[in-house]
């Protein structure tokens, strides 16, 4: 499956794609105390494919900090995990 996000980079809109390599494991469970619940047992991992600038040109891969590879791992993650549940 596809991922796709946008994220800033100083005044600059960045469009980011990317696949699923590896499906996420969790478990639900119910607590008395807590209700039912669902647990992550091992999160996705994605491929960073393509991303493109405002101008829809190509944009090096190599360019990305790690910062940045972290909010996009975040946002493909939590779509996953909302189209999963």
């Amino acid at each position: 499956m596809e991922y796709s996000c946008d994220i800033r980079r100083g005044k600059e809109e960045l469009t980011v794609y990317g696949e699923l390599w590896e499906d996420g494991e969790g478990l639900w469970n119910s607590w008395g105390d807590t209700g039912r619940n669902f647990e992550v047992e091992h999160e996705p991992a994605f491929e960073i494919l393509e991303i493109y600038n405002d101008e829809n040109k190509s944009v090096s891969l190599n360019t990305l900090t790690s910062r940045e590879i972290r909010v996009i791992i975040d946002i493909f993650t939590a779509d996953y995990w909302d189209h999963v549940l």
